[in-house]
């Protein structure tokens, strides 16, 4: 994931296209690996922290001002989140 992630952070990408690949390609590692393996929940916590931060355009370990919660981002579009799937455990 360090390495999708990293190849990333130097393109130009706009919100929508940071949320599509977190969508499409990010979460469902997270969650191919979590079904595949038994992953430690501090790994998986690191995993979601890095999903939070390539969302919110963070480079590096700044520190990153979200714009809406955590929880929030990942509901249902219906149920006014952006429905990014896998757990959602930080808020």
């Amino acid at each position: 994931m360090d390495k999708r992630l990293s190849s990333w952070d130097n393109k130009f990408l706009s919100f929508a296209g940071r949320l599509q690949l977190v969508r499409s390609v990010l979460s469902s590692m997270h969650i191919f690996w979590a079904v595949a393996f038994l992953i430690p929940s501090y790994t998986a916590k690191e995993i979601e922290v890095k999903l939070r931060r390539f969302l919110w355009g963070a480079k590096q370990e700044r520190k990153v001002n979200a714009k809406v919660a955590w929880k929030k981002v990942c509901l249902p579009m219906l149920e006014g989140g952006l429905g990014i799937r896998g757990e959602c455990r930080m808020g």
